[in-house]
């Protein structure tokens, strides 16, 4: 009832909108509120509608509402319009006595008009043209967002329709790779495994020894401990033993066996929830290896751990010294075929067994043992055989998979090596957050595009092997580590390549310090005397090359002193600090400190 009442509250107030609205007022004290409206508006309509009119003819009034509609313009511009004509045929009949004078006059002046509907239409541009400039602006600027916008839903729905097509199976990509045909037999990745599956836990009085610090001393029941504990490991020692004499090593990567797992399901959920556009099958291949790989390489620590803590200083203690040296070999080449090849993870890991290699021969053999120049020599020729100077260790070639993987689930294959990219396929085929807006008028790089985009990152990163610290340091510390266009490769891979390039930079530091230092104690063994530079060395047959600096491209500083020699690295603070190590937050000596130099001799004693 009570829209019923309004609607005949505004029929009576078109018809009789003073007596009738008043009336329907007094009658219903609740159209009060609408009767200022209805009679403000109607008062209104009247006024723009039929102001000036009375004076003309019909003909004329008629003509004026056929123009105004045909106008189909703003209510307001219609009646500014309106008024300028009424304005002006009321001037041209003002001399008009008679109201035959007016309907000919009047005829003449629409004739001259012309056509009701043209004469609206161009109205309505001339309106339009003579808009303000900051109307034109606004309204230009809304046409834009308009047609971006549906550019905008164009583009994601062509986009959402395509389908990936999983043509190559990348892990098995990567096997064929590492494994370059090569007799399984040569493989020392089972030996390994099989010393990892030996291998049994620590008993409490073993762990305590681990434990201990460096400058902590075992005591007799320490030693009798540590060779129960090794009489039992022997089977794994020995497997260990087994693979690093082998000459090759490739790992074997394989798939996550199942993806319904619960902890499967807690990654893909959380992997959704960090990126819109995140597709979990982009991840599942790294994902799987990582997770795949993770056990392996604890357990290769685990073997590293044994042979450094506990089988070499054993083999020192009981005087056993051409075994310590032997273990001391099978440790350093189990290092380098963990980081001969590889994703960067087992690279990593193989630097870091190489460097516990390093430490031993430098804190045990050298330091408490006597070893022949023999033994020395063999030592020398085994860290010469991969010591380059030019270049870093690590290769990221392998990292490809990845990356190609990535690209085969993110983008349509039309058959020809290429394709468009999906919605999750878009972080992967940009250079940057403006590229996602241009991408989406103009259209993102194509399969072929971004594939190219790749092989000329990892190209660049293989160039980059031949950057040392010092060319890094003096160009750009990060300029050098920006190697390609895509955004999301940026971010994973550039702060990775910056550390992991820091860390191949310090393994080869570490190499040169150990290769100088083995030379020195076999001169000093057969000439019982200290050289006198690095140059005698060589004439003398000691040295192929001269031990370079990355951090100064100058070779390490050898020098004699009261207690024997000084050798050491400036370091990553590239100061030559006078041979005074870096220390940590409490002042002590620590190993690759940042604020000095790198000390490889003297060491300190230990037990």
């Amino acid at each position: 009832m009570v829209w019923r009442r309004r609607e005949w509250c505004a029929f009576v107030a078109a018809k009789h909108p003073q007596a009738s609205l008043e009336g329907a007022t007094r009658r219903n004290p609740a159209a009060r509120a609408t009767r200022l409206l209805l009679v403000s508006f109607f008062d209104k309509e009247r006024k723009m509608g039929q102001t000036g009119q009375g004076n003309l003819p019909q003909v004329v009034v008629e003509y004026i509402d056929s123009v105004i509609k045909a106008m189909k313009y703003r209510k307001k511009v219609r009646a500014e319009v309106r008024e300028e004509l009424i304005d002006h045929f009321t001037d041209a009949l003002v001399d008009c006595e008679t109201d035959d004078e007016k309907q000919k006059a009047a005829g003449e002046l629409i004739a001259e008009f012309g056509n009701a509907k043209l004469l609206g239409k161009l109205l309505r541009r001339a309106k339009k043209r003579c808009r303000p400039l900051w109307k034109k602006v606004i309204i230009f600027s809304f046409k834009l967002i308009g047609i971006l916008f549906l550019l905008l839903l164009l583009r994601v729905g062509y986009m959402a329709t395509g389908r990936p097509v999983i043509s190559v199976d990348y892990i098995q990509w990567m096997n064929d790779k590492v494994c370059d045909g090569r007799d399984e037999s040569l493989n020392a990745y089972y030996d390994y495994q099989r010393a990892i599956e030996l291998f049994s836990e620590m008993p409490p009085e073993v762990k305590k020894i681990f434990n201990y610090t460096r400058e902590q001393q075992k005591t007799p029941e320490d030693w009798k401990a540590i060779e129960s504990f090794l009489e039992a490991e022997v089977k794994a020692i020995n497997a260990f033993r087994t693979g690093a004499a082998k000459p090759c090593y490739w790992n074997i990567y394989q798939s996550p066996e199942d993806l319904r797992r619960e902890s499967w399901q807690r990654k893909i959920e959380e992997e959704r929830s960090k990126n819109l556009f995140s597709d979990f099958s982009q991840s599942e291949m790294v994902t799987g290896v990582v997770e795949g790989l993770m056990p392996q390489m604890s357990g290769y620590k685990r073997i590293a751990q044994r042979v450094m803590y506990f089988q070499v200083p054993f083999d020192i203690h009981q005087g056993n010294t051409e075994q310590a040296t032997d273990d001391c070999i099978a440790l350093y080449r189990f290092g380098q075929h963990i980081s001969s090849q590889g994703v960067v993870i087992e690279q990593l890991v193989g630097t870091s067994v190489e460097a516990i290699a390093m430490r031993v021969i430098r804190d045990y053999l050298l330091n408490q043992a006597e070893l022949s120049a023999d033994d020395l020599l063999r030592l020398q020729k085994m860290i010469e055989k991969v010591y380059d100077p030019d270049i870093a260790p690590m290769d990221w070639s392998l990292e490809k998979a990845f990356w190609y993987d990535v690209i085969q689930r993110s983008f349509t294959n039309n058959g020809r090596g290429s394709g468009r990219p999906l919605l999750r396929g878009v972080p992967f085929s940009v250079g940057g957050g403006t590229d996602i807006l241009k991408g989406l008028v103009t259209g993102f790089p194509n399969r072929k595009e971004v594939i190219s985009m790749i092989d000329e990152a990892f190209e660049r990163s293989a160039e980059l092997r031949s950057f040392t610290p010092l060319m890094m340091q003096e160009e750009d510390t990060e300029r050098p580590l920006r190697v390609n266009k895509l955004m999301y490769m940026q971010q994973l891979n550039g702060p990775a390549m910056s550390k992991v390039t820091a860390i191949s930079w310090r393994v080869r530091t570490g190499q040169a310090g150990l290769i100088g230092t083995l030379s020195i104690h076999r001169f000093q063994k057969e000439n019982e005397r200290l050289p006198d530079d690095w140059d005698e060395l060589i004439e003398r047959g000691y040295l192929e090359t001269i031990p370079l600096d990355p951090y100064s491209d100058k070779p390490l500083i050898y020098r004699k002193t009261d207690d024997g020699f000084i050798l050491y690295s400036i370091g990553s603070n590239f100061v030559d600090d006078g041979g005074v190590p870096g220390t940590d937050s409490r002042g002590k000596p620590r190993d690759w400190g940042e604020n000095g130099d790198w000390i490889f001799w003297p060491v300190e004693a230990l037990d």
